[in-house]
């Protein structure tokens, strides 16, 4: 029996713009980063307020993930009102079938700044429910109300693997019989002074240069760092037998995934690519595939020191005739920006989209550890090959790590 899911619908929103012209941007190598308006000490990569506006009582991680799911679920002929999608899963599935696994990882933070705390300096009751959009699962909730899923609907925080930790959750509970169809992914909103000046006092934000965007870059000897971001990307998972009954499109299907930790603590990152290599080997072994079969890697890329060095000791640890920085590796954080807790989800859209589109010449890296200990790479335009099978992984704070192994 086959232990593929598929992935009938996608939709995200990006400091680039919102679906497939946003994953496109992206994949052109074009940086969305400029001076923050609010504090131009900080570079970040912001979705302009007019493509997704903030809502009174609604934290705005919440309505980003509302508007990636619209998009998920959204006709392709973009028509208004209810999407085939919706329609034709309301109409032949349960809603009580419909799960929702979406994180928002840090919620509140926009509520709180913009909202909550000003009610609370004038001695008065906040507007707007505030409660229910402060906590992890309130974009979960969000989108089974707006859509009228009444499945389980819960949310996996896991830091900056939160997104791939809800496409493991969601394809398990296909496979185990828990739901029929299961609507995932993952947003963050945390451009606030809070977060912007914790990440500066880390050390892990990377300096501004002449010409007003980040220093350095994923691998490169330079790095020093990364931009902060937000977004949303969310997916729409099914058995393939469903799929089929139901004449939709499969983009690409989720073959299998995994997840695991690093057991290191909250701050501190390893460097000998272990943990990332165990779970990237198992994913791979739950696929029936070998590295030999992979045509990409899409890596985590921070661009910090530690990090990279140990993205690039993982690759070399799956071995194969892929090591030694054979194996393509796609990395994008220095174009649209950490986007956190949406990290994993948003860089997955974009590998879903390098699967869904070919003859496109694409930057990728060649990933190794030199002779002085230091992750290097060399960066590469892809010659147009058409890439069918990849792997995604993703590390976050507090030792959080994932693999998703993903195909035509």
């Amino acid at each position: 029996m086959s232990t593929d899911v598929a992935i009938v619908g996608m939709g995200c929103v990006l400091p680039h713009g919102e679906g497939a012209d946003a994953l496109d941007r992206v994949l052109a190598g074009e940086i969305c980063a400029a001076p923050w308006s609010e504090d131009p000490r900080y570079v970040v990569a912001a979705v302009p307020p007019e493509l997704v506006p903030s809502h009174p009582g609604e934290d705005r991680a919440v309505t980003l993930a509302l508007r990636a799911a619209e998009h998920a679920l959204a006709s392709p002929q973009g028509r208004a009102g209810a999407s085939p999608l919706v329609e034709s899963l309301l109409s032949h599935v349960d809603p009580g079938r419909i799960a929702t696994v979406f994180t928002v990882s840090k919620g509140g933070l926009d509520l709180l700044r913009r909202d909550i705390l000003p009610a609370v300096r004038q001695a008065r009751s906040g507007s707007g429910p505030w409660i229910a959009s402060v906590d992890p699962a309130a974009a979960a909730r969000a989108i089974a109300l707006r859509f009228g899923l009444r499945g389980p609907a819960v949310a996996t925080a896991a830091a900056c693997a939160s997104g791939g930790y809800t496409m493991a959750a969601a394809r398990a509970m296909i496979l185990d019989g828990r739901a029929d169809a299961v609507v995932c992914g993952a947003a963050d909103a945390s451009l606030q002074p809070l977060v912007l000046a914790s990440y500066a006092r880390l050390g892990l934000l990377a300096p501004c240069g002449d010409d007003g965007r980040p220093r350095g870059g994923p691998f490169s000897r330079d790095r020093c760092g990364f931009y902060m971001g937000e977004g949303a990307a969310c997916f729409v998972l099914m058995a393939p037998s469903l799929a089929e009954r139901l004449a939709l499109p499969v983009p690409a299907r989720l073959c299998a995934a995994a997840t695991g930790a690093t057991a290191a603590g909250l701050m501190a990152m390893p460097t000998d690519g272990h943990a990332l290599a165990h779970v990237a080997t198992t994913s791979l072994q739950r696929a029936g595939l070998d590295v030999s079969q992979l045509d990409l890697v899409a890596v985590h890329g921070t661009a910090t020191r530690d990090g990279d060095l140990n993205e690039a000791r993982a690759l070399d640890r799956l071995g194969g005739p892929w090591a030694g920085g054979v194996l393509p590796v796609l990395a994008t954080k220095h174009l649209h920006g950490h986007l956190l807790g949406a990290a994993c989800a948003v860089e997955t859209a974009i590998a879903i989209r390098v699967l869904c589109v070919t003859g496109r010449h694409i930057a990728m890296h060649a990933v190794r550890v030199d002779g002085d200990g230091e992750a290097a790479s060399e960066r590469r335009f892809s010659d147009g090959r058409p890439v069918r099978r990849l792997l995604k992984w993703s590390a976050g704070f507090g030792g959080h790590v994932c693999s998703l192994v993903l195909a035509r």
